[in-house]
């Protein structure tokens, strides 16, 4: 009668589904970690600034123009004749818009280095952004677990509860049937034993109570007077030897038609000629045949029957006898 419990997490599946880890910023984050760590150490090539290389674009030109103006400038001075004076001077109006040029390189650096530290601090600001959403999604996540498991656990109780309730009521159920059983039992009714235990069993137990209790049996009717004397080896009440007609007649020994088990005696007399025994098949159950059947069966059938009926199995302790 026991049945199963199931564990948690087993009852009822559609109640609610179990909470899953989605991971959701595990992807990006791992990405911007790879990205701090990959970072190379800053270094400075003014070529490879943009804006340093504008700034070279137009003082070269402002230089070049500048030298052409004071080239001009110096011809005029010498009647439009070109002399190193004139070129003297251009060249250092270009140099002086180159040194401008140079000027502006450790600016250039500062502003280069800054734009390497923002961005490595945007880098970290996103990591530790996203390291935040990651413990807030996998602190919801644990949240929501336990408060599922916690409603597995009491739907897990409640399920044992009510199979304990179940199995109760089953045993208090059994109980009475088998008291009923019982007290049907005792006036020869085996019928609450047959719905238990089945057809079988029942007149199993029935041959067993007979043999047990023959006067009860017999003053119910449940068995003649021929199977009582087979059962006892005495007459039943009432009863007496039948006697052979004439006046010199002598009494004769009744012998009844059938077995301490209830069949006909011829049938069990075959039986038993069968099995090797010296008896005869006259549907008599007397001495011999009563001697041929204790041999076989074992006990003796003036102890109640109760030997004879042995083979019977354990069912025979259910029994409550009269």
């Amino acid at each position: 009668m026991a049945q199963t419990i199931k564990k948690p997490g087993e009852l009822y599946p559609a109640y609610r589904e179990k909470p899953e880890y989605k991971a959701s910023y595990e992807a990006e984050l791992l990405d911007t970690y790879d990205k701090i760590q990959s970072r190379p150490q800053f270094s400075y090539d003014p070529e490879d600034d943009a804006l340093y290389r504008k700034y070279k674009s137009d003082y070269v030109r402002q230089g070049q123009r500048a030298m052409k103006d004071s080239m001009g400038q110096a011809s005029a001075l010498t009647g439009g004749y070109g002399s190193s004076y004139a070129q003297q001077v251009g060249q250092q109006q270009y140099d002086a818009y180159l040194e401008k040029l140079g000027d502006i390189v450790p600016e250039l650096y500062q502003l280069a280095y800054s734009r390497y530290s923002d961005e490595g601090d945007r880098l970290a600001g996103q990591y530790q952004r996203l390291q935040q959403l990651r413990d807030d999604e996998y602190r919801s996540y644990t949240d929501a677990l336990e408060k599922y498991e916690d409603e597995q656990q009491l739907l897990y109780e409640r399920e044992k509860e009510a199979q304990a309730e179940k199995e109760k009521q089953a045993q208090l159920e059994y109980s009475r049937k088998m008291d009923e059983a019982a007290t049907l039992a005792r006036y020869g009714d085996f019928s609450g034993y047959a719905a238990i235990y089945g057809e079988d069993t029942a007149r199993s137990m029935r041959e067993y109570w007979i043999a047990a209790n023959p006067q009860a049996a017999y003053n119910m009717g449940l068995v003649d007077a021929g199977r009582y004397f087979a059962l006892t080896g005495s007459y039943a009440p009432g009863q007496a030897p039948a006697a052979s007609g004439g006046s010199g007649s002598r009494s004769s020994t009744y012998y009844p038609g059938t077995a301490p088990d209830g069949r006909d005696a011829r049938e069990v007399q075959r039986e038993l000629r069968n099995m090797g025994y010296n008896i005869a098949v006259d549907g008599a159950w007397g001495p011999k045949s009563q001697a041929a059947w204790e041999k076989a069966y074992g006990g003796s059938s003036k102890s109640n029957g109760s030997g004879a009926l042995s083979a019977l199995g354990g069912n025979a302790d259910y029994l409550v006898r009269v």
